[in-house]
């Protein structure tokens, strides 16, 4: 791929104060498969869940992020960053024409046996 690394922040936009966050080393890999494990680019996606408790259903989803509550009301906005490196510990990105963007789906019911 273009990417080597790629992180992706959710921020409440009030101080830009980031409130979770997760990379393509620790979150990624394989996630896309439970939604789409016939797709044939499936190892190039990612799905994530952000949620406030991730073990709150009893049942531990190891793509899951907890948000950090105490600095996010229940209704607040927020805004996600997504960032695509050539290296971890590098400033160089892949040209954006070469990546696919970042979508971000919400909602607060229960999605896909998840």
């Amino acid at each position: 791929g273009f990417a080597r690394y790629t992180s992706v922040t959710l921020y409440n936009p009030e101080g830009l104060i980031a409130v979770a966050s997760f990379t393509s080393e620790n979150y990624m890999d394989d996630s896309a498969k439970r939604f789409l494990p016939d797709h044939e680019h499936v190892d190039k996606l990612f799905a994530v869940t952000l949620r406030r408790d991730c073990g709150k259903r009893g049942v531990r989803d190891e793509f899951c992020v907890e948000v950090n509550t105490d600095d996010l009301s229940a209704r607040a906005l927020v805004l996600f960053a997504s960032r695509a490196y050539m290296h971890p510990n590098g400033t160089n990105s892949a040209d954006p024409v070469n990546l696919l963007p970042m979508n971000v789906m919400y909602g607060g019911q229960h999605l896909g046996g998840i």
